[in-house]
């Protein structure tokens, strides 16, 4: 398993709809959680341009879209999801859990 960051941002005039989509095709990806708004830490089995691929077909031309893959070490903010920062050890400390 990897974790990865993914942000997206869609152009205007996109409904709730259309953003839903792009959510679900996110969560497909494996165990994804919402860390801000249009930005998920997702842990998954694929490679960083699978996921890419599988997003962007819910994506049109002047949308946009990052996958990154953490690796090593993070720091977050005393507000970050609790979820999130188990999600992360989960890969990178299994012994911790």
């Amino acid at each position: 398993m990897k974790v990865f960051v993914i942000s997206y941002e869609l152009s205007k005039g996109k409904t709730r709809k259309h953003n839903d989509r792009v959510v679900e095709a996110i969560k497909y990806q494996g165990e994804a959680v919402e860390v801000q708004r249009c930005v998920w830490i997702v842990k998954s089995v694929y490679t960083h341009g699978v996921i890419r691929d599988s997003i962007q077909k819910e994506l049109g031309s002047e949308d946009k879209l990052f996958v990154g893959m953490l690796r090593g070490y993070s720091a977050a903010g005393q507000s970050f999801p609790e979820e999130a920062k188990s999600l992360i050890s989960s890969v990178w400390h299994p012994s911790s859990k």
